[in-house]
């Protein structure tokens, strides 16, 4: 059994069954019945997630895009956001 509600429905049938088959029996000899889950157990597969295949090809930056991107003082910001804005064009 892999399927808890099918244990519910003969856990609630044992009085029945039981009845049933030590009536099958010379005397009554069975008390109890126990059910117990078994079964092949499916590995759940883990999907990872795919990763974007980025296009590998030259991307010119507009006119505009390099003047705004000259106006930043900050050197390593304007690096930072250059590829940035590079990868996001790739990844489209």
């Amino acid at each position: 059994m892999t399927d808890s509600c099918w244990l519910q429905e003969l856990y609630l049938l044992s009085p029945l069954l039981i009845h049933m088959i030590n009536e099958k029996l010379d005397r009554p000899r069975i008390k109890q019945l126990r059910f117990k889950t078994m079964g092949i157990n499916e590995k759940k597969i883990k999907k990872t997630p795919k990763k974007k295949e980025c296009i590998l090809k030259n991307i010119h930056l507009s006119n505009r895009e390099k003047e705004v991107l000259a106006s930043i003082p900050d050197d390593q910001l304007r690096a930072v956001l250059k590829e940035y804005l590079l990868r996001c064009y790739r990844e489209k």
